[in-house]
């Protein structure tokens, strides 16, 4: 059936941005950047790691893709029609309740 379809190509994409990554990550060898002098930030901050300038490259790149359109597309075709309103109170007030609140997509 259709929801079924899009689930499949939903993995597809899933597959395909994994693999990009992996591949992008093989290619990029630690150390081989030019060493930096340690600013007072990154001695204090222990989530500056050596990657975290690659990922947030990574993370841009697929933000501003074509393919996060796609996403997005796939996304709304799967969720199908509802109350937007009811759907934004119900979101706001989860938020407003929970001090930690994840949100996933489900099955």
């Amino acid at each position: 059936d259709f929801l079924t379809w899009c689930h499949r190509q939903m993995m597809r994409l899933v597959v395909v941005v994994v693999a990009s990554l992996f591949v992008a990550a093989w290619g990029f060898a630690p150390g081989t950047a030019p060493r930096r002098p340690a600013t007072r930030l990154s001695m204090q901050d222990p989530t500056k790691v050596w990657y975290a300038d690659l990922a947030n490259g990574v993370q841009n790149l697929l933000t501003n893709s074509p393919l996060n359109q796609g996403k997005k597309a796939v996304v709304k075709l799967l969720a199908g029609p509802y109350d937007e309103a009811a759907t934004r109170a119900k979101l706001e007030q989860l938020v407003a309740d929970e001090p930690v609140l994840m949100l996933s997509f489900t099955k």
